[in-house]
């Protein structure tokens, strides 16, 4: 029997690092023939025992690090005995700008046996980082079965609101040219961060009250709903150094309720939307450009099932796991 040890320091939250690892989790304990082992931290990654349960358990098995952050462990598995040890690489993780950081990033991970990057992007840093470009494949966050199309009118996004999301920007230089040349539309922004109340302060100066609004933090429940009453989903990220878009999992989750997506083409963004299948990029920080393709989507929004068949068709988890199973157990 094949066993299979994953590591991770997520414990629970609705980032795109930790649905990948949730949804990731799922698939794999459905997977027949293997032992699959899951150590987390209890709590925080401070708790004592996480480093004694990982290596604990390395002795024979196929080890899966969730994220880069993590590489600091592969000189003490291999000393248990892991057999093979690969990483996910999620973007954030392998770019974050501190000197030490990426220190210690470039000397570790190279040193896994094989790595896992979620997008081109992200690949791309990777290999920049000093890993071998034959020991780096690209697998994208997969999409858990949803049903039910988008029946539903309107602008929306979800997202954490930090600057390199881009809502701050959209709502300042493009969401203006957007009604004035289609003043019946609305757009709706979920999501909580750190510039929330700015984005809420740019809202009441631009006199946007009435067509914009700010839900803040949602359940996944009420997130679903969401999704299914709005037909095109906004994705505007700008660029911002040390800070990149590993890959964009809510542009997925949308895309399977069927919404159309205008993203800006950006870093990981460019391998969640599949061009004028699933949606239309525009340029990044150009208003103009990013207005057009908001109203003619819009206007014009890709047909629900079409989008929705295209999305499942390429990110499900069917489609994707036998690619992790190739790279786990290569000579299986």
């Amino acid at each position: 029997m094949k066993r299979l040890l994953s590591i991770a320091r997520t414990t629970g939250g609705f980032g795109g690092m930790q649905r990948l690892q949730s949804d990731l989790d799922r698939a794999l304990e459905n997977v027949p023939d293997i032992i699959y082992v899951i150590v987390r931290p209890f709590g925080t990654l401070l708790d004592p025992t996480f480093l004694f349960r990982a290596l604990l358990h390395a002795r024979g098995s196929v080890v899966h690090l969730g994220d880069a952050s993590l590489v600091f462990l592969i000189p003490l598995l291999r000393l248990c005995g892991a057999q093979r040890i690969i990483v996910t690489a999620c973007g954030l993780d392998v770019v974050y700008d501190h000197a030490l950081y990426q220190r210690y990033i470039r000397m570790l991970l190279k040193k896994a046996d094989h790595v896992i990057a979620i997008s081109r992007a992200t690949a791309a840093q990777v290999v920049h980082r000093g890993a071998n470009p034959r020991n780096v494949s690209v697998i994208p966050c997969g999409i858990v079965d949803v049903r039910g199309l988008t029946s539903g009118t309107g602008l929306l996004s979800v997202c954490r609101l930090v600057p390199r999301k881009g809502i701050a920007w959209f709502l300042e230089h493009v969401f203006p040219i957007v009604l004035a040349q289609d003043p019946a539309v609305r757009w709706t922004i979920v999501g909580d961060g750190p510039e929330l109340v700015c984005i809420e302060q740019l809202r009441t100066q631009l006199k946007l009250e009435s067509s914009v609004t700010i839900l803040g933090s949602v359940s996944e429940e009420k997130k679903q709903k969401i999704f299914s009453v709005h037909s095109v989903f906004l994705m505007p990220n700008i660029p911002v150094p040390g800070n990149m878009e590993g890959f964009g999992i809510t542009c997925i989750e949308a895309s399977a309720r069927g919404l159309s997506v205008a993203a800006a083409r950006l870093e990981g963004i460019q391998d969640a939307v599949l061009e004028a299948r699933t949606g239309i990029f525009f340029r990044p920080s150009d208003a103009e450009d990013a207005a057009r393709v908001v109203l003619s989507l819009l206007r014009n929004p890709l047909p629900p099932a079409n989008v929705s068949r295209e999305t499942k068709e390429s990110f499900s988890w069917r489609h994707l796991m036998p690619q992790y199973m190739d790279i786990f157990f290569p000579h299986s």
